[in-house]
Order: C-alpha cells, then sequence, then structure tokens
C-alpha cells in the first residue's frame, strides 16, 4: 500500500448542500443508520434533528438517488415562499394570517412548478418501463393531457413573457394610486376612468382562493402517473419576528404538510412533502398546540447519532467516509480504518473518541474538527493526539461560532454576545447556579441586554449543549467519578438538574478563555 497521508482522505463538508455537489457524494453518503429507509416510508415526512446533524445531505441524498424516470424530487428552501407571496398576493402588506393562508396555494404551485418544469417523463421510455409497453402508451396519453391542462393554467397564474408582468404591475400600481386618490380624496372622476380602464386587468387576477382549488384539481391528475418528493428546508427563515407568530405559522406548514400527504392521490403514487424540521423549533410545539405533538411523534426521522452512549454510528459515519474516499481503503473493515488513522497508544485517550467529546453529538463538530486537522498538518498519515490537541483553539473557535448562529433564531445578537462574555468573565468551567446568580447580580450592568433569569438562560444553553451537568458517585475501592448529562446524548432530560454541578462544554472552553480548574 502507498503511503496515505490526511490530504488524501475526504470527510466531507459540515455543509450538507456542499457535499452533496462532490462527484462521489452517493458513495460518501452513509446508510448504516438506516434514516433512509425510514424516511422513504409513506409515513414519515419530517426529518427532525439538531442543526448539523444531517438534515440536508439525507434529503440531497434521496434526491440524487430518486431524481430520474418515473421520480422526481426537488429540494426547496422555504424562504422561496415569500417571492412567491409578492408574486401572488395583492396586498404587499403581509402578515402572519395571510402568509397561513397562503400556505396551500404556495405547497400545491411548489408541485405544480416541479411536473411543468421537469423533462423526465416526457419520454415514452419512462412509461414503458414503468408500466409495461401497451399500458405504458396509455399513461403516457393520459398524463400527456393532464400535463397540457396544467402548464395551460400555470402558464396563466404564473405568467413568463414580459407583457403579462408588466400588466400585473400596471394593475397594482393604479390600485395603489386609488387607494392612495381616495384617503387624499382626489378627483373621483378620474378614479373611476381608471378603474373601467384597468377592469380587463383585473380580471385576470383571481383571488388566490380560487386559483388553489383548480390548480390542486390539475395537480393531483398528473399525480396519477408519476411520483414527486418535494423537500421544504430552512424553516427557521419564516421572516416573521414575533416568536409566538413563527411558532403558529410552522405548526400550521405542519399540519397542511401532514394533509396533504394523506391525500389518496399522494398516498398511492408514494409522492409527499418533506419538512426539514430543527428540533429546538418544533420543542416549541407543544405548548402551542395540545394536537402537534402527536403528528410530530408519528411522522418524524429523528437524526440523533447518540441514542447510548457509544460513539458507534458517528465512528461508523466516519469511517465509511474515508473508506469510500480512497481505494487503498476498500477491502478494509470500518474498524481496522479507524485502527489506522486513529491509532490509541496505551495509557492515553482513543483520539477519535476524545474528537467526539468536543462536539455535541453532530456529524457536523467531528468533521469540522478532521478538516481542521487536516488543513493544518496535510503530510500526517494519522489523528495523534498531538496534532488533535494542537487544533483545539481552531476548533473550538468554528464550533462557538456555530452556537451563535443557531442561537440567533430565540435570541437577539446583543444578548447571545453578553451571555457569552458572562461566562467569559466568570471564568470557570465548573460551577453551581447560586455561584452564577450572585455574580451576575454583582456585575449585571455589564450584561444588559441579558433578559431573563440566569436559570432559565442556563436551561436554553444546557438544550442547545453549551453547558451539561455531572455528579460524583463512590466506585469499588474508594474511587470516585463524575457522571455526566448532556442534552445530546441517551435519553436526557429537557432541562438540567441544578441540585448538579455545571460544567462548560469542552469544545467552547478555549474559545471563551476558559481553563480547566
Amino acid at each position: 500500500m502507498e503511503k496515505i497521508t490526511l490530504s488524501d482522505i475526504e470527510f466531507g463538508y459540515a455543509d450538507g448542500d456542499t457535499e452533496s455537489r462532490l462527484e462521489n457524494f452517493l458513495d460518501l453518503f452513509y446508510t448504516g443508520n438506516n434514516k433512509y429507509e425510514e424516511i422513504m416510508d409513506n409515513n414519515h415526512f419530517i426529518i427532525s434533528g439538531r442543526k448539523g446533524t444531517g438534515k440536508t445531505i439525507l434529503a440531497k441524498y434521496i434526491q440524487l438517488k430518486h431524481n430520474k424516470k418515473l421520480y422526481i424530487t426537488k429540494y426547496e428552501k422555504l424562504n422561496k415562499m415569500y417571492l412567491e407571496e409578492y408574486i401572488h398576493m395583492e396586498n404587499p402588506d403581509i402578515n402572519v394570517n395571510d402568509r397561513i393562508l397562503f400556505q396551500d396555494y404556495y405547497l400545491m404551485l411548489q408541485l405544480a412548478h416541479i411536473i411543468v418544469d421537469n423533462e423526465n417523463y416526457k419520454s415514452f421510455k419512462s412509461f414503458k418501463d414503468g408500466y409495461g409497453c401497451i399500458k405504458g402508451f396509455y399513461k403516457r396519453i393520459k398524463y400527456k393531457q393532464a400535463l397540457v391542462a396544467l402548464r395551460r393554467y400555470y402558464d396563466e397564474i404564473c405568467p413568463q413573457d414580459k407583457f403579462k408582468d408588466v400588466e400585473r404591475k400596471t394593475l397594482r400600481k393604479i390600485m395603489s394610486s386609488i387607494t392612495v386618490g381616495y384617503k387624499k380624496n382626489s378627483n373621483k372622476f378620474d378614479m373611476q376612468n381608471q378603474l373601467e380602464e384597468s377592469s380587463e386587468k383585473k380580471q385576470k387576477l383571481t383571488n388566490f382562493f380560487e386559483r388553489q382549488r383548480v390548480l390542486k384539481k390539475l395537480v393531483y391528475e398528473c399525480l396519477k402517473y408519476i411520483t414527486i418528493i418535494l423537500f421544504i428546508d430552512d424553516l427557521d427563515e419564516t421572516r416573521i419576528e414575533d416568536k409566538k407568530h413563527r411558532t403558529s405559522f410552522l405548526i400550521s406548514l405542519v399540519k397542511k404538510v401532514n394533509d396533504i400527504n394523506k391525500e389518496d392521490v399522494m398516498y398511492r403514487s408514494h409522492s409527499k412533502i418533506i419538512l426539514l424540521l430543527r428540533d429546538d423549533i418544533s420543542r416549541e410545539f407543544a405548548s402551542n398546540d395540545p394536537n402537534i405533538q402527536k403528528i410530530i411523534t408519528d411522522c418524524s426521522v429523528e437524526l440523533n447519532w447518540f441514542y447510548d452512549y457509544s460513539n458507534s454510528q458517528l465512528s461508523d459515519m466516519i469511517m465509511h467516509k474515508i473508506k469510500a474516499s480512497n481505494k487503498q481503503f476498500k477491502d478494509y473493515s470500518l474498524q481496522k480504518v479507524r485502527d489506522k488513522l486513529f491509532p490509541k497508544k496505551k495509557k492515553q485517550q482513543d483520539p477519535f473518541d476524545y474528537i467526539v467529546r468536543y462536539g455535541f453529538g453532530r456529524p457536523r463538530d467531528v468533521i469540522t474538527y478532521l478538516n481542521n486537522i487536516k488543513k493544518n498538518f496535510p503530510s500526517y498519515t494519522n489523528f495523534s493526539l498531538q496534532i488533535i490537541r494542537k487544533s483545539e483553539l481552531a476548533y473550538s473557535k468554528d464550533i462557538l461560532a456555530e452556537i451563535k448562529s443557531e442561537m440567533t433564531l430565540t435570541w437577539d445578537s446583543n444578548q447571545i454576545e453578553d451571555v457569552f462574555k458572562l461566562l467569559r468573565e466568570f471564568a470557570k468551567d465548573t460551577f453551581t447556579l447560586m455561584e452564577l446568580e450572585e455574580y451576575y447580580k454583582s456585575k449585571s450592568k455589564r450584561y444588559i441586554s441579558i433578559s431573563d433569569t440566569i436559570e432559565n438562560v442556563l436551561t436554553y444553553l444546557y438544550q442547545l449543549g453549551v453547558i451539561g451537568t455531572f455528579r460524583i458517585e463512590k466506585c469499588e475501592k474508594n474511587k470516585q467519578k463524575n457522571v455526566y448529562t448532556w442534552s445530546f446524548r441517551g435519553n436526557a432530560p429537557n432541562r438540567p438538574n441544578f441540585n448538579e454541578i455545571i460544567s462548560i462544554h469542552y469544545g467552547i472552553r478555549k474559545a471563551l478563555n476558559i481553563l480547566e480548574n
């Protein structure tokens, strides 16, 4: 075997969208946790998990694997909905209730766009392979009729040529001026002329409620012959600032997707809409709607790499990527790959376990750490504890930035900075709730953006994995051990036990300049 250095190995990327663009992405993808099989089951339509656990990568894998012949998959981000709102809703001042009402139409519009825009289903061969020669020909004719009807209607409600776009924009300007005119008591005769001139144009702008009914019928007729899977990601980017309204909007979206997926034509064609949902978002649902939790529980595929206290799944996933990235590992078992690249010396901690210890139970953390090491030590042949430790600070800064980004959904930037400023200046890696509360009270003017109690702040940090708790237990031969609880490991409770000692997570201590006591 030729000498392999770290520069010869691929671990993938922390960003799932970026990794999916690799030529060997399908080979790199790890299926050993059976999540692919779970989400392809008709009853599941939510991929849940913390940011960085692999939701986007799973969606991209399905998209690349199935986007052919009578199957089509499409990956969209929720922010596309705001462009559709601008185009299809006459009122430019869109509130949360308008957005909730618009959801049905938006979802049907996306399915329609996929059907109209796709080329896979237009060949005779696709229907022949799917149904047999004669039956395939009949299905092709029926589908073509349904497709023509849908395309005709879709082109009417989503005009492509510039003349229709100008008509639509002109009408909005006219209606806007009419509204302003009434407010200023302008000449009613002039306004009447404007109304008459625009009456023909107004007829082209039917209410989206009416369009929704027709569009749904045409889409479902096409779905009798094809299969569509639509992924919707970035549900946290709702542009709804009010937390309560944002939660109501997302609960409504989950319910509407659930209703659509249960439609007979969707179920029989194995078509469905899949939502990529962060678990910190779904945690807010239960207290706002008594019925939503049943849907979340029954219909979710959860990406959690630490169902127990072992690192086996996470290890297998990383070793699988390494093995797939270099042909020299072709005949290696996953364990042999690990033994070669993460050699464990006597009386030293296992190098891979050390890296996992500095993460938050997510593939993203391990991949970020490994890529940092690879960047700094490309000519090395394995991951020794020495180079792992030399890369701690760079990794710690990256992971703290990632945590802060995740927190922006719940807190504003000033509060985030003040909370970490508090932990940095408190400068203890382990402490009690009372100790931190006393310190905060004595210097509260330095942290004016902290708008909640320290107990609630720590509870949120615990749910993110920024802090954990531990208790001291006696072992054999009068020895003691610390028993830790981290929110991302095992069946941890949702709230920390404040009777135990609080610990700052190892992965962010160096970024906060906190030394171990």
